[in-house]
């Protein structure tokens, strides 16, 4: 797994699963509240961002969630960065590992999108 410190108005840290094998540990590992990303409806990195002081996830800062999606784009090596790609979401406990790295969603109304 790989580890790194963004900083915009305080430093937040994030955890990237390269492999699916990653990807699983890095969900069983992570906090309730942590915060979970993954292109959208296409195999990828995942990426939780650690989220130790509980904040909501629509009240994360727009440049944190920014800067979260450009690091799946950036991890995925079938990106092609000039391409636009949706980046998906949500609070770790509102997903549910079904095998081999892939996810399902417990409540589908919860997961958020960003475009980079």
């Amino acid at each position: 797994m790989k580890s790194i410190s963004i900083i915009c108005s305080t430093v937040n840290n994030v955890q990237i699963g390269r492999c699916w094998q990653e990807n699983e540990e890095l969900v069983k590992s992570s906090a309730p509240e942590d915060i979970w990303f993954h292109l959208d409806d296409e195999s990828s990195c995942h990426l939780v961002l650690r989220n130790t002081m509980n904040i909501p996830v629509n009240k994360i800062d727009k440049k944190i969630l920014k800067r979260c999606a450009l690091l799946v784009k950036q991890h995925t090596n079938k990106c092609i960065q000039h391409h636009k790609y949706n980046v998906i979401y949500c609070n770790i406990d509102n997903i549910e590992i079904c095998g081999h790295g892939s996810v399902q969603f417990l409540d589908e109304e919860s997961v958020k999108r960003v475009c980079v």
